[in-house]
């Protein structure tokens, strides 16, 4: 889509003003630095997905730098539900190492000293016992990385740890609770 609004551009800059082709594909070139410059500055992504002014759609499971993940417990076996938010107060001694965080779901505001920062795992991190976010929705007998961004925002996410690497070459690893999960599925810890 892109391209096509480029080769237009370029044909009415060239009809417009007479120039020769290789100024006016100059033009739109210029055209293309100057769009991809705005959009880096605005949040609109270069592939052309528009999010709202300011915002940044994330990385490739639509979590933003400014996400966190909190539940109302720690992690100690099986599995437990995270959900994701943003912080609207750190936590300091004051409040007990508790933060306040904003579930993005609903708006729920909620103090808690169990919130976790996190990125996409990298095969390095992909090993027994790796205490692992997994967004919680399945195709066929896995678990999947979110579709878009509304499912990464509304829908559920787990915590849970790697208890099987077995099938690795096969892309997805086994998690406590018996889930299967793709590899490009896993959220770890910073």
């Amino acid at each position: 889509m892109k391209k096509i609004i480029l080769a237009l551009a370029a044909a009415v800059l060239l009809t417009i003003t007479g120039c020769a082709p290789t100024m006016a594909l100059r033009n739109v070139a210029d055209m293309s630095d100057s769009m991809n410059r705005i959009s880096g500055n605005t949040g609109v992504a270069s592939t052309g997905t528009s999010t709202a002014y300011g915002a940044s759609a994330g990385d490739t499971h639509y979590i933003q730098a400014d996400d966190w993940f909190y539940s109302d417990r720690d992690f100690e076996t099986g599995w437990i539900r995270v959900e994701l938010a943003k912080m609207l107060q750190a936590p300091t001694p004051e409040t007990r190492n508790e933060g306040k965080f904003m579930d993005v779901k609903d708006g729920k505001e909620v103090w808690t000293s169990h919130y976790w920062q996190t990125r996409i795992a990298e095969p390095s991190d992909i090993k027994m016992g790796a205490v692992m976010i997994i967004f919680d929705y399945g195709k066929g007998d896995r678990y999947v990385r979110p579709e878009n961004q509304e499912y990464a925002r509304t829908h559920d996410w787990f915590m849970a740890k790697i208890t099987d690497t077995s099938t690795l070459y096969q892309n997805y690893v086994m998690v406590s609770g018996g889930y299967k999960v793709n590899t490009d599925n896993l959220r770890v810890i910073k």
